[in-house]
């Protein structure tokens, strides 16, 4: 255990995360440390191509939106141009095909915007 003569660990400076840690590093014993350059540029050249975003999206999560989509929005395509649709927004029926259950979203349009924040409320308080 190395201290310098402040009492505070010899570490501090480059690696030590408290004033009190259960153990101090000393620099020169640590093999691997004179490999950290180089990987460090390793790295940095490699991350870009990492942290890039792909030329199509996973292509699981894809298909299963797009077959949702599709179950969700041809039928009414067809009732419309058939002329069987009553109205020319799908509205609630594709809000009920979205969702999971078959209840839908059409109950939160139905209650209107006071019954998911009450007047006079902030939703962040």
């Amino acid at each position: 255990m190395v201290a310098d003569t402040e009492g505070r660990p010899a570490d501090l400076a480059w690696g030590a995360f408290s004033d009190a840690p259960p153990w101090v590093l000393d620099p020169d014993a640590i093999a691997w440390r004179a490999d950290v350059p180089r990987l460090r540029t390793k790295v940095a050249a490699d991350l870009p191509g990492l942290t890039a975003p792909g030329r199509l999206p996973p292509s699981a999560r894809f298909i299963r939106v797009n077959r949702r989509l599709t179950r969700a929005l041809v039928p009414w395509l067809a009732r419309k141009r058939l002329g069987r649709y009553a109205s020319d927004t799908p509205g609630a029926d594709l809000s009920k095909r979205l969702a999971p259950g078959g209840r839908g979203l059409a109950h939160l349009h139905q209650a209107g915007p006071d019954h998911l924040v009450s007047e006079g409320s902030s939703p962040r308080s």
